[in-house]
């Protein structure tokens, strides 16, 4: 069964809010983190055949328990540093109780999955997320397997489901109809789980239509946010944020999401290629968010000498380079009316960055002088592979990261910046980092 956006806006009526207090909830990605949410890998990682994750899962696509004991790890860090660490089936289980309280349970259930009205009594949050064998491994009268739940199995990256603004929280909404139901169970908590209920909802990607995910929004100050847009986030998303929120939002440009190539792997949302190390402080790449080398970063020279190789694909490498050139181009949305605001030239986010007084950090370190394919090859793209940019900030100049990525690491510590690491090599194979991991809640 695949759930439509449209039941999202079924279900009764949650609690009264209180109001959104004065000062934001989150005003910069980069301030002191107090409350975090997030999901450890568990065992609805590993179950197969779900409702619409299909075989997928089933022959092969999850991670083995290594990833917990990782993800557990990232938690030790986040709780040293004095961060109130919530878990995704933790507030389910609180808005399954208040739900059931208010008897308007199986309301929600009917509007999203009616198969699980009958045992609605005994449901919990992991059962929910898909983790529970009783809901998943089970036969229908004529003895076909028939599942109740779809097992979220990429649930862990809560970065994607929904992002915290300074105005209170903003619901995704995502491409892949695989993980709709994170949406729609994130959406379930933030109305109903007690440990929510400060936050107002003040923006539903559903509602407004548009496709949007979490890891492709930065919260840059109170008054803007900056959003990958073209790969998992349409550009329509961007300006209806600056509407709806007030806010200025800056969109940075990424693979368009009709060419599919290895590059929109790569570049998958905004905080794969860039994060907040400090007020001002980004990490981010050489070259290809610059414009002064659109169409002439190191990567697209070696792709178009690798198109003239009578084995090679030319067709396809062309289409990997000509994809490479606009990567990075900002636009300007303005607060309060979603219309596009005048920047000064053709920028690309390097340009826009250094032209607002930020100081940049790049993976790999400094590019040399010379040797750019080298440097490219041996360090930036595989550093980029292991998300050496995918970190979360913990307070301003400290950090989280994976383990490994040297050379980017070091550039950052040259550049005044702590970094905390833990292992992560089985979570980073499906292509996250620990600001992937992270739903904030609360920064200082």
């Amino acid at each position: 069964m695949r759930r439509r956006d449209l039941l999202l806006g079924l279900g009764a009526t949650a609690p009264v809010r209180p109001q959104s207090p004065p000062t934001a909830f989150i005003g910069h990605d980069a301030a002191r983190l107090k409350r975090v949410l997030v999901h450890p890998p568990g065992d609805e990682t590993r179950k197969g055949l779900g409702l619409s994750y299909g075989p997928i899962r089933f022959l092969g696509g999850g991670v083995n328990v290594r990833a917990a004991e990782e993800h557990a790890a990232m938690a030790s860090l986040l709780r040293a540093g004095g961060v109130e660490v919530l878990t995704v089936t933790q507030v389910l289980d609180e808005a399954l109780a208040a739900a059931r309280a208010a008897g308007a349970l199986d309301t929600w259930l009917r509007g999203w999955a009616p198969q699980l009205i009958p045992a609605a009594g005994k449901l919990t949050g992991a059962a929910l997320v898909g983790a529970a064998d009783e809901f998943i491994y089970r036969s229908d009268p004529e003895g076909n397997f028939a599942p109740l739940t779809d097992p979220a199995g990429s649930f862990y990256w809560t970065r994607d489901s929904a992002v915290m603004t300074p105005r209170g929280v903003a619901i995704c909404r995502f491409s892949n109809d695989a993980r709709t139901p994170e949406a729609i169970l994130v959406r379930f908590a933030y109305e109903w789980a007690p440990s929510l209920r400060r936050y107002p909802i003040v923006f539903d990607a559903s509602e407004e239509q548009v496709s949007m995910e979490g890891g492709d929004i930065m919260v840059a100050s109170p008054g803007m946010l900056w959003m990958g847009v073209g790969n998992r986030s349409q550009e329509a998303a961007a300006r209806r944020l600056a509407l709806r929120l007030n806010m200025d939002v800056l969109a940075v440009s990424l693979p368009p999401a009709e060419i599919r190539s290895p590059i929109n792997a790569l570049f998958l949302h905004l905080d794969t290629v860039c994060a907040l190390a400090g007020e001002k402080t980004v990490l981010t790449l050489p070259w290809f968010f610059e414009q002064r080398y659109a169409g002439g970063d190191p990567l697209s020279r070696m792709l178009r000498g690798l198109a003239r190789n009578p084995k090679a694909s030319a067709a396809d490498l062309e289409k990997m380079a000509s994809s490479l050139k606009d990567i990075g181009r900002v636009k300007l949305f303005k607060a309060g009316t979603g219309q596009p605001g005048a920047l000064p030239g053709d920028l690309k986010l390097v340009d826009w960055l250094r032209a607002n007084g930020y100081s940049t950090v790049f993976v790999g370190g400094p590019p040399p002088a010379s040797g750019a394919e080298k440097h490219a090859a041996e360090v930036v793209l595989p550093e980029l592979r292991r998300q050496a940019s995918n970190i979360v900030a913990v307070s301003p100049g400290k950090v989280i990261a994976y383990g490994g990525n040297t050379r980017t690491q070091r550039a950052l510590v040259d550049a005044g910046v702590e970094v905390l690491t833990f292992e992560g090599h089985e979570i980073m194979r499906n292509n996250g980092g620990p600001h992937c991991l992270t739903q904030p809640l609360e920064r200082s």
